[in-house]
């Protein structure tokens, strides 16, 4: 019996461990009254759009990830860079919690969601998120709206004179998105990529970083008695204005030739600004011979994809090229742990010299799963 109640007891403390574990899971979740139809759209030269929300109770952290508004931009005859719409979240007395300008060009003409990012702020008490166009007679955005949808949840003032409730009910198309946690939202553990049944030459400490706007990463692997090519990990991280412009990087499957088996094309948001390895979801993919993983980030003065590498050990097979071509590592060249190509040589900035990325003890953090 003692040992029948020390097994149960056991079995218990197990599954209060998984479930606790499961509460900590990432999650998101949208807050949002609108119906996602626009019956139509409103000037607001000197008021403001709201929108009340609560936090969601169920979570023990809440934090604000972005306020997303639908609303189209009209007129002409100016620069929609130099004019701005205001997006706030405040609490129930009006009081500005965060704040976020954006230009005018971030809205279409023909309406459209728009994204204002926010990090690292909780949300603990009823809140509210708010829009000032700032609309003049020639230009400027229109706010979209809904039909009623009962919740009465809408306003419409400004700080001086107050809030009224929106007429006829009609919903204001605002929207929160919060998270339950501010760690990566595609967080995948070392030790999950790691051990049999895996290929990498990195020890899981990262040194720094390379980023390229031609050209890229390059990882040469041995098959030995792996058939399949199952998916694709690396370390990584985003930067710059990649969320309003949804930039795309490459990954390559090649054969030892440098020639291409399989390929694929994957958005920058599969990875945040904070580093964290990412699996690509690359497609299973027989081998039959080595080969090689290439990922080109594709980087733009606007935005970058980063990959990480590890210094610490010998370089066993970690170079830079492209399809066909593994490139002179004396054009690798680092400033900030960076580089940044141009189409046709590596760029060097006039304010500050350029140095060779050391190769004999570099590995890129790039790691295959193979079966």
């Amino acid at each position: 019996m003692k040992r029948i109640l020390a097994v149960v007891g056991i079995l218990t403390a197990l599954l209060l461990g998984v479930l606790a574990l499961a509460a900590e899971l990432y999650h998101e979740q949208t807050l949002s009254y609108d119906s996602g139809k626009a019956i139509g759209f409103q000037k607001l030269p000197a008021e403001g759009a709201r929108v009340d929300f609560e936090p969601v109770a169920s979570w023990e952290h809440v934090y604000l990830d972005r306020v997303s508004v639908f609303a189209r931009r009209y007129g002409s005859g100016y620069d929609p860079t130099r004019a701005f719409a205001n997006i706030a979240l405040t609490d129930r007395e009006g009081k500005v919690l965060v704040q976020k300008l954006l230009p005018l060009s971030y809205f279409s003409e023909s309406g459209d969601w728009v994204d204002a990012e926010f990090s690292h702020f909780e949300l603990t008490a009823p809140f509210s998120a708010v829009i000032y166009p700032y609309s003049q007679e020639e230009h400027g955005v229109e706010v979209g709206y809904a039909e009623d949808s009962g919740v009465r949840r809408s306003w419409q003032g400004n700080p001086s004179k107050g809030f009224v409730p929106v007429e006829d009910g009609r919903d204001w198309m605002i929207r929160v998105v919060v998270r339950n946690s501010l760690e990566p939202r595609h967080h995948i553990p070392l030790a999950e990529i790691s051990g049999t049944g895996f290929l990498y030459y990195d020890d899981g400490k990262v040194d720094g970083y390379l980023t390229s706007q031609r050209g890229g990463v390059l990882v040469g692997f041995s098959r030995g008695s792996a058939r399949m090519l199952k998916d694709v990990y690396f370390f990584g991280k985003v930067g710059g204005d990649w969320f309003k412009l949804k930039p795309t990087f490459r990954v390559f499957l090649l054969d030892n030739d440098l020639r291409v088996l399989t390929s694929v094309q994957r958005d920058y948001a599969i990875l945040t600004e904070i580093p964290q390895w990412t699996s690509v979801d690359f497609p299973d993919t027989p081998v039959n011979s080595d080969f090689y993983i290439l990922i080109e980030p594709v980087s733009r003065p606007a935005y970058e994809l980063h990959i990480g590498y590890d210094s610490s050990g010998k370089n066993r097979a970690s170079f830079y090229g492209t399809v066909g071509t593994i490139n002179d590592w004396s054009e690798v060249c680092t400033r900030d742990q960076m580089i940044t190509l141009s189409r046709s040589d590596v760029l060097r900035p006039p304010e500050a010299a350029l140095t060779p990325l050391p190769h004999e003890n570099l590995n890129w953090m790039v790691r295959v799963k193979v079966g």
